[in-house]
C-alpha cells in the first residue's frame, strides 16, 4: 500500500506494470456516481453533535490553550449544515457557521473508511490547515495541523517559498455525550468502578489513559481504505504492516519533524517545513483502547506554480488520503 501511495504522491504517473498491479489489488471499480455516493455515506457517518476538548499546541509542541467546543453537522436528506460552537467572551457558546454541503459537493472534505480529511484549506488568516479525523464508535479524534508562510531572511535574493508548522489543535470528541465533553474529570467518572469491565455506556475508549511505548510495537492486522483522486480503494492487511509502514512506532520520523505523543494513545506527525511543490505526509495514529489502532495519513502539496505564470500559486491540494483500522494480533515477530 505504501509503495502504491508513493507512486501517486511523487509523480501521479503510472507505468503499465504498476497500473496492472493496481487493478488486481483494487476492491471495486468506481464511477463518479459511485464515488459521490460512497463519500456521502462516509460523511454521514461522521455527522452528529460532537462535544469535545480542544487543545492547542504551538510550533514546538507546547500546550497553549484548552477549552471545550462542539463540532455539529446536521443532515437533511442529501444536504448537510456544518457549524461549530466555541466559548464566547461572555461565557456563553458562540455559533460559527462553517458551510453547507450536498452529495457530490463536499468541498475539500474526503472520506475513507473510519477517517476523513478536511483540506488542505487556506484560512482567512493566511494559514494552511489540514484536518484529519478518526472515528471509533461514539468517540472521535480530530487533529488540525496548520502551516504559515515562511518569511525570507533579510538580504536573501530569490528565496524559495515554503511553509512552516505554526500550530496543532487536537480535539478529543464524543457524539451526543450524556456527560458532555470527554474531559479528564468526565472520563474518570465514566470509568470509575469499571477497571475490569466496560463503562455503563459500553464505550471502551479512554481519551486520557497513557499508553506504554511498547504497546505500539505490536503485530497489527486489519484493513486500509485509500482515496486517490475520484477513486476509493479497499485493501486487506492479513499479514500485518511492512516495516516502512510502521511509522506510528516512533515519535520521530525522517519525513516529519513535528511530533506529538499525547495521553490517550495519540500520536501526531507532520512536516515542520513544507517545501514548494513537494508532496508531504501529515499523519495521526490513535489507540482508543489497547487492542485497536486507527491511523490517518493525508499527503498534501502546496506552493505549486500556476502554469504560464511566474507569480501566481495554485491552491494547496490533497494528493492521497489513507485510513487504517487495525487490531492487535499479538507480539511483533522478531
Amino acid at each position: 500500500v505504501t509503495a502504491l501511495l508513493l507512486q501517486y504522491a511523487t509523480a501521479l504517473i503510472m507505468t503499465p506494470a504498476a497500473r496492472n498491479q493496481l487493478t488486481r489489488r483494487r476492491a471495486t471499480e468506481t464511477t463518479d456516481t459511485d464515488f459521490a455516493d460512497a463519500q456521502w455515506q462516509l460523511y454521514a457517518a461522521q455527522s452528529g453533535r460532537w462535544e469535545g476538548v480542544w487543545t492547542t499546541f504551538d510550533s514546538q509542541g507546547i500546550e497553549q490553550l484548552a477549552h471545550t467546543g462542539c463540532w455539529d453537522v446536521s443532515l437533511d436528506g442529501d444536504d448537510a449544515v456544518h457549524k461549530m460552537e466555541v466559548p464566547g467572551p461572555d461565557g456563553y457558546p458562540r455559533q460559527i457557521p462553517v458551510g453547507t454541503y450536498t452529495k457530490g459537493k463536499l468541498g475539500r472534505q474526503t472520506c475513507a473508511g473510519a477517517g476523513m480529511v478536511s483540506g488542505p484549506t487556506l484560512l482567512r488568516s493566511g494559514l494552511m490547515s489540514t484536518e484529519l479525523l478518526l472515528r471509533y464508535g461514539a468517540s472521535r479524534l480530530r487533529v488540525a495541523v496548520q502551516h504559515a508562510p515562511a518569511e525570507a531572511n533579510e538580504g536573501v535574493e530569490d528565496a524559495v517559498p515554503a511553509l512552516l508548522c505554526f500550530r496543532c489543535v487536537v480535539a478529543r470528541e464524543r457524539c451526543d455525550a450524556e456527560l458532555g465533553a470527554p474531559t479528564r474529570e468526565v472520563e474518570a467518572t465514566r470509568w470509575q468502578g469499571h477497571e475490569d469491565d466496560l463503562p455503563d455506556d459500553k464505550d471502551n475508549t479512554h481519551f486520557w489513559k497513557g499508553r506504554s511505548p511498547y504497546s505500539w510495537r505490536r503485530d497489527w492486522v486489519g484493513e486500509s481504505d485509500v482515496a486517490i483522486r475520484d477513486t476509493l480503494e479497499h485493501f486487506e492487511l492479513p499479514d500485518g504492516l511492512e516495516e516502512d509502514e510502521s511509522w506510528h512506532e516512533s515519535t520521530r520520523s525522517g519525513e516529519a519533524s513535528y511530533n506529538l505523543a499525547l495521553p490517550g494513545g495519540i500520536r501526531v506527525q507532520a512536516p515542520q517545513i513544507i517545501p514548494a511543490a513537494v508532496p508531504v505526509p501529515i499523519r495521526v495514529a490513535w489507540m482508543p483502547n489497547a487492542q485497536t489502532l486507527l491511523r490517518a495519513e493525508g499527503v498534501v502539496t502546496a506552493l505549486e506554480a500556476v502554469e504560464g505564470s511566474d507569480e501566481r500559486l495554485a491552491p494547496p491540494r490533497l494528493v492521497t488520503f489513507r485510513a487504517d483500522c487495525l487490531k492487535d494480533r499479538g507480539p511483533k515477530p522478531g
